[in-house]
């Protein structure tokens, strides 16, 4: 457990004696962070063969893995998180064609906020008594 300021940040993988595997993504780093009135998933480009293998709870934001690429135990992650609200952190116009229509409809239909940087410019969250609201700064 990590404190920063108000933050408090739990590495839940890669666990302690980990063995990096052959696809680098599969040892990325997931955080949980939690702040007074806000909590959020962090989980760069771990999918949900690497997420499905930890303790999940009630999250207000999931960073959406992998800049939202075909994930397909993504809507059994979205159950077990129950975010309200996702970023996906992706570029404009990439080649990958990311964020993919299978996650935006996963993200749909479990009725979670998406906000995606090609999109919404940097993307803020904060928590307050009402929950958590996110800010974006439009792309030009």
């Amino acid at each position: 457990m990590i404190q920063v300021g108000v933050w408090r940040l739990e590495v839940l993988w890669p666990l302690a004696g980990f063995t990096p595997p052959p696809d680098a993504n599969d040892a990325a780093l997931v955080v949980l962070a939690r702040a007074p009135g806000i909590s959020a998933l962090l989980t760069a480009d771990a999918e949900s063969n690497v997420l499905t293998r930890l303790r999940l709870q009630h999250v207000d934001v999931l960073k959406v893995s992998h800049h939202g690429s075909a994930d397909f135990g993504l809507a059994d992650v979205l159950r077990r998180l129950t975010p309200t609200s996702a970023v996906i952190s992706v570029g404009s116009g990439n080649t990958y064609g990311h964020p993919v229509p299978s996650t935006l409809e996963t993200l749909a239909q479990a009725s979670v906020r998406v906000e995606r940087t090609d999109r919404s410019g940097s993307v803020t969250a904060m928590g307050g008594p009402n929950g958590v609201t996110l800010y974006t700064e439009h792309a030009n």
